[in-house]
């Protein structure tokens, strides 16, 4: 293993309690707990021992933070295992959702995996979701867009040989029930325009109609700003749309973790076309439209 990929794993794990505990309560006034954004209104039920859902993030800052203005409810944080969660309710017309927040301390697959797989022992939830933000090819989307990623791949897995690069793709697709819950979704105009006008920042919202698109997306250990690397990729999956740094690790986490128990599904909004002219313009838009599609889906799948 690479000498930094064990010094991330070392720093990771560094903080993390000895041994993991199946929904232990756990007080919040223990530890290191990040309280910026903690709500002072509490939940009504403060059991955190059980959760249905949990949600991941690469970023605090859009991606959780847009999360948590898309979805408006209080929290509390609930620290297990070395992390701090955050625990909230979204209300569903049958019954509410109980939520648990989880943010990787770094970016890329080796984080993304690490705390999904703390994630999924510590509360062992019914599906994981990875939200966020991510770079689609241009021409097959526009900047704002939301990429459901179906399926997912380690774009650099592989051999290096002298006649060149030799992929090899290990691909995790949806089950079919969340395909066709997001497929449904995504082919709903009204929903899709619900949430474009749900944005009320002056700044951020493209000039495009907001759509969302159920399509491949490949993960990597680096950030892309050059078209070459897409050339290449797209070589091996000409349907390539999206790419990112974290969404197959949490999904390889669902299918190794529990034993291929736990669903999984990452739906992330297209900030930039990954080439030299990327900006962060529409990054605090795009991080929320994608909030806004996880946060129907749960009302949706949990209150069929």
């Amino acid at each position: 293993m690479k000498k930094d990929t064990m010094e991330q794993f070392d720093r990771f794990f560094s903080e993390l309690k000895n041994g993991y505990h199946y929904n232990p309560l756990i007080s919040n006034e223990s530890g290191r707990a990040d309280t910026s954004n903690k709500s002072e209104s509490k939940l009504q039920n403060t059991d955190t021992t059980t959760v249905d859902a949990v949600v991941v993030f690469a970023l605090k800052d859009p991606e959780r933070k847009m999360f948590q203005k898309a979805c408006a409810s209080s929290f509390v944080n609930d620290i297990k295992n070395g992390v701090v969660f955050q625990i909230l309710d979204i209300k569903g017309e049958k019954r509410s959702i109980r939520i648990a927040l989880a943010t990787q301390r770094e970016m890329g697959m080796v984080s993304a995996a690490i705390i999904s797989t703390i994630a999924l022992m510590t509360y062992r939830p019914k599906v994981i979701v990875m939200g966020g933000i991510c770079a689609g090819v241009e021409g097959k989307v526009n900047i704002g867009d939301i990429i459901v990623a179906n399926p997912t791949f380690n774009h650099e897995a592989g051999k290096k040989t002298e006649r060149g690069f030799e992929a090899f793709f290990t691909q995790r697709n949806l089950t079919r029930n969340i395909n066709d819950l997001c497929q449904t979704m995504a082919e709903d105009d009204d929903f899709l325009r619900e949430i474009r006008d749900s944005w009320d920042l002056s700044t951020g919202k493209p000039a495009t109609e907001l759509s969302a698109h159920v399509v491949p997306m490949g993960s990597g250990s680096s950030v892309i700003t050059e078209t070459k690397t897409i050339e290449s990729i797209a070589i091996h999956n000409r349907k390539i749309t999206g790419l990112d740094m974290e969404a197959f690790a949490v999904a390889q986490s669902a299918y190794e973790t529990l034993g291929n128990e736990t669903p999984w599904l990452v739906v992330k909004g297209v900030q930039d076309f990954a080439n030299p002219d990327k900006n962060d313009e529409s990054r605090e838009y795009a991080a929320f439209v994608s909030a806004k599609f996880i946060i129907e889906f749960l009302k949706r799948y949990f209150n069929p």
